[in-house]
């Protein structure tokens, strides 16, 4: 429980408060896949980070969104190890 406890203090909190952000799960999540179903045809269609609606931040704040911005790169960035993976 510990172990667990820290794991979650030190990844990207969203703003819930309950939900952290994993990128790495979307590799896991691949590869068990591939692992499991062998070499089944995959679509994303929604992926997201949890943050407050930007209605409630300024216009000027919005548009530099370095958290969701690094949030797609960070996940972009485990799908294309998946992949890598699969290809190895």
């Amino acid at each position: 429980m510990k172990l667990r406890y820290l794991f979650l203090t030190i990844m990207l909190q969203a703003s819930c408060g309950w939900l952290y952000v994993y990128p790495q799960g979307i590799y896991e999540a691949m590869i068990y896949v591939k692992k499991k179903y062998k070499n089944p045809i995959i679509y994303i269609t929604e992926n997201g980070l949890g943050e407050e609606s930007i209605l409630k931040n300024r216009f000027t704040e919005a548009r530099v969104d370095e958290k969701r911005t690094n949030y797609h790169i960070d996940h972009l960035r485990c799908l294309r190890e998946a992949i890598e993976y699969v290809l190895e």
